[in-house]
């Protein structure tokens, strides 16, 4: 592993090892331990609990007051962050004894990375009562503005009374994750697990950002992030397997490529830019490090267009090249130019499942949902033992309510047959059978799909369906709800929301 490069990050002792005998700054209180994990985790809840008390006193503004501290309790507990800190806000305006909410209002403004409102409430809170946990927030607050020369002072000022560093180092990494800073980044990494900070996440990070930069170093932090963690890591597996199976080739430029096609397959976008950046610099003519480095540059909300232009250039007769061109004009909602492009891939590689699928949508788009069926139908041809084209096929079909009872369905059943631990092929069968009206059936299905992954959004959004066509408003909401809990970036996430606002205009 290379030596560590030197930064400006304000080296730290470990808390265990302070000498709490030793003069503090003003305000900063030296503890013999720190918070228990259990309490720090849940401190936002148990100040509105205390808060809460508060508000039960006898005052003018009793009412008005529970009822905000109430909702923020509740939007606290669901990860609202911004609900929570509106309504407590309007607590604090409403009884200014509550100055010390200022600091919480803070921490939760921090959650919903407002970073200015932060800072207007430490501006508050500070010279009513200056202390540490001030400058532990206001650290984390200039990293989000990207002020790391004042973080950095911030943090010295906490003089390691913080009750949570974690916040911090994760805040300072993004930072520098970000910038593709990947020195600063490694720096912040290796500081933090020095410091005590060994977890899984923190060596899977450290392994992902080696592997990127260099793959031999990133086998030990990645195993050590499999051995702390309680549950799988598939992409630490899968990194660890592609750099050794890539030894044999003895080839650099190659490692760094099949690290980025790990990647790219866990949508790992930004670090699997890095890889394939790392592999061209050692050798520029790579055609299909170009091509992936352009999925990789759109995905991560950049443009990858001169890569993939630049593979298709330098290998004509690449089928990948032409494939991953045409989805860069998918992804720019220009169909009628990607066509063009899969259908030079499809003359390529007649035999690849995936074009056709790709194909088919594009068709789609275009609105030749007749061309698109049949697309899909050869890539189950070609690949008759693949569930994922399966559910493609059967997806198309019951969303589209094209031959439901003869195509949807039997092409759902081929992919739970052959898939059987995920339950995408149960949450078809039951979509299926709600669109025709068998509810009875849909609710089995759609249950037993629950018990085998509670947390899949789609799931309860379809039960949401069953449940509004059931005539059960109430239910739906909740099944609705909990689907946007689930999916809180996604797409289930808009359109669970858009069915709540159905019900607001329900008789």
């Amino acid at each position: 592993m290379q030596h560590r490069v030197e930064r400006s990050i304000p080296r730290r002792e470990n808390p265990q090892q302070r000498d709490c005998g030793r003069k503090a700054i003003i305000g900063a209180k030296c503890r013999e331990k720190p918070l228990p994990k259990a309490v720090r985790s849940r401190w936002p809840h148990i100040f509105l609990a205390v808060l809460a008390l508060t508000a039960l006193s006898p005052s003018a503004v009793f009412i008005p007051l529970s009822e905000h501290v109430r909702a923020a309790s509740q939007a606290l507990s669901r990860s609202k962050w911004t609900t929570a800190l509106d309504s407590l806000e309007a607590a604090i305006s409403l009884e200014p004894a509550l100055w010390s909410a200022h600091l919480q209002a803070a921490s939760i403004a921090l959650r919903s990375e407002e970073a200015e409102r932060a800072l207007l409430h430490l501006e508050l809170y500070h010279p009513l009562a200056p202390d540490s946990g001030i400058y532990c927030l206001e650290a984390q607050a200039d990293i989000m503005q990207d002020e790391i020369p004042s973080a950095e002072q911030a943090w010295q000022k906490a003089n390691g009374s913080c009750p949570d560093e974690t916040a911090y180092y994760q805040a300072l990494l993004r930072h520098y994750w970000n910038q593709n800073d990947l020195t600063s980044a490694r720096s912040v990494l290796e500081e933090w697990i020095e410091l005590g900070g060994e977890d899984p996440q923190s060596y899977l990070q450290l392994g992902i950002l080696l592997a990127a930069t260099q793959p031999e170093d990133a086998i030990d932090p990645l195993r050590k992030a499999q051995q702390l963690s309680e549950e799988p890591i598939p992409l630490a597996s899968a990194l660890i397997r592609a750099i050794e199976d890539a030894r044999e080739a003895n080839l650099p430029a190659y490692t760094l490529a099949s690290v980025g096609q790990t990647l790219t397959r866990y949508t790992e976008w930004t670090p699997a830019v890095w890889a394939f950046e790392a592999a061209l610099a050692l050798d520029p003519e790579y055609a299909q490090a170009h091509a992936y480095l352009g999925l990789a540059l759109d995905r991560s909300g950049q443009d990858g267009f001169e890569h993939m232009q630049t593979a298709v250039s330098e290998q004509p007769q690449n089928p990948l090249a032409y494939a991953l061109l045409a989805y860069h004009w998918q992804m720019k909602a220009q169909p009628t130019i990607a066509k063009i492009y899969l259908e030079i891939a499809a003359r390529l590689d007649a035999t690849n499942p995936a074009i056709s699928a790709q194909l088919a949508q594009v068709f789609a788009d275009l609105g030749d949902l007749e061309a698109a069926k049949n697309a899909l139908r050869i890539s189950v041809t070609l690949a008759p033992e693949d569930a994922q084209f399966w559910y493609l096929l059967a997806r198309f079909s019951i969303e589209r309510g094209i031959e439901i009872q003869t195509l949807g369905i039997p092409a759902a059943r081929n992919a739970l047959l052959l898939d059987r631990q995920n339950p995408a092929g149960l949450v078809l069968l039951g979509y299926a059978h709600l669109t025709l009206g068998n509810f009875d059936l849909a609710e089995r299905l759609l249950w037993r799909a629950v018990q085998m992954n509670p947390k899949l959004a789609e799931t309860q959004y379809y039960l949401g369906l069953l449940r509004r066509m059931q005539g059960d408003p109430d239910r739906a909401r909740a099944a609705w709800e909990y689907a946007r809990l689930l999916d809180p970036d996604g797409a289930i996430h808009e359109l669970a929301g858009r069915m709540l606002q159905t019900l607001q205009y329900s008789p």
